[in-house]
């Protein structure tokens, strides 16, 4: 008997079938319940009442309810199969054409804001705020941990000009610039790809000055600006803006080691990170329902849920841009700052380190009018090394860089 149940036997073949039939069965089943459960909850969902065309709120309210069974969708959820794809067209044509949302479809995109929305006065603690965007050196491949160079450093000082006594204010504007080209001594030759990105050209950093040179411009620049005295002290409080830590808490610290000199205290200490602040006022406009549980405002929003669905389709097609629904730090580039406050479009060439300082100010000047304090939110280490620093300063390891 043993025996008839052969790894070769005739029985043991046949059972082997039998069992993997089973488990095709079994999983089969359990697709096809799923694919059921999602589809009678994506028709509880659409088949509730509208309020109007907003693509902000969950799928139930995106269609009025005379577009939704214009598109055939019907009474049944069987109905769903087939037709599913017609209720998708029709709904984001319908959204197109009804939008009720002002900040989704201005009338007019500028600088001074929404019209109808007057700026809101807010306490303002710091006095200046110095934007910058720094340029350095780089290749195709290399990664964060390289020693960049810096090529461009350009400084925009902007201002409140309606502080009142009281701390109060929401307007800042751009009062003066500062900017230069900077000369590399470590690896003086500009890569083909460094010139492609940021438009500056090898004989414009041969002529520049060296970054202990360019340090004592900057130095009288903020001084005739009325931030420093002589001996570098502030003389009132300011802070330093970027897109994202990297142009202070990477570039300059790099650069200071290379070029032999300590960070300047003026260079120091926390700075303003403008994508943290967006990110932070986008999730601030849509914060969760307080009337619900933790569990139910996941399953809102969440990745299963019919609204999240249907928005990711909508915004991945490109049918509807919602720079805001899919944030990430990654993402959320200065360009699309500036679509998800309304602004017009980027101003000038991408990578020109004045031309994004110059669209950072804007991004800075509409958070300001809508009421946002502007603090100082990320940390800057100075003393921070990377594995190509070697013991003394200047000195760089290549052995050990990471392309």
């Amino acid at each position: 008997m043993l025996a008839a149940w052969d790894m070769g036997s005739p029985l043991n073949t046949c059972w082997t079938w039998i069992t993997n039939l089973r488990s095709l069965s079994v999983l089969g089943l359990a697709s096809s319940l799923l694919a059921v459960l999602l589809c009678v909850r994506l028709y509880r969902r659409l088949a509730k009442p509208s309020r109007g065309v907003d693509l902000q709120k969950p799928i139930g309210t995106l269609t009025q309810r005379n577009v939704l069974w214009s598109s055939g969708l019907g009474s049944t959820p069987f109905n769903l199969f087939y037709k599913i794809p017609g209720f998708l067209a029709s709904g984001i044509s319908a959204a197109m054409r009804y939008p009720t949302h002002p900040r989704r479809f201005p009338k007019k995109k500028d600088d001074s804001g929404d019209a109808a929305e007057p700026p809101k006065p807010t306490k303002q603690t710091v006095e200046a705020f110095l934007v910058l965007d720094i340029e350095g050196t780089c290749n195709r491949d290399t990664g964060f941990d390289y020693p960049n160079e810096i090529i461009e450093f350009p400084v925009c000082l902007m201002r409140w000009k309606d502080k009142r006594e009281d701390g109060l204010a929401s307007e800042l504007e751009v009062v003066d610039e500062f900017r230069t080209f900077v000369r590399p001594t470590w690896r003086p030759t500009l890569s083909e790809f460094c010139t492609e990105l940021t438009g500056i050209t090898q004989a414009q950093v041969d002529s520049a000055p060296l970054f202990p040179e360019m340090l004592a411009q900057l130095h009288q620049f903020l001084m005739k600006n009325e931030l420093l005295d002589e001996h570098g002290q502030s003389l009132v409080r300011f802070c330093w803006c970027s897109d994202g830590p990297f142009d202070v808490r990477d570039f300059v610290v790099k650069q200071c080691f290379i070029s032999k000199v300590r960070v300047p205290s003026w260079l120091q200490g926390d700075i303003l990170d403008v994508r943290t602040l967006v990110l932070k006022h986008l999730t601030l406009l849509h914060p969760p329902d307080k009337s619900k549980t933790k569990k139910q405002n996941s399953k809102r929003v969440g990745v299963f849920s019919a609204a999240a669905v249907l928005r990711t389709f909508v915004v991945f097609m490109g049918l509807v841009t919602q720079p805001w629904a899919s944030a990430t730090r990654r993402t959320m580039n200065i360009a699309a700052q500036l679509k998800a406050l309304d602004l017009s479009e980027f101003a000038g060439r991408e990578h020109s380190g004045i031309d994004d300082a110059r669209n950072i100010t804007r991004v800075l000047a509409a958070l300001a009018r809508k009421g946002t304090p502007l603090q100082p939110n990320t940390p800057i280490q100075p003393h921070r090394r990377w594995p190509w620093m070697g013991p003394r300063r200047g000195e760089i390891l290549e052995e050990n860089l990471i392309i």
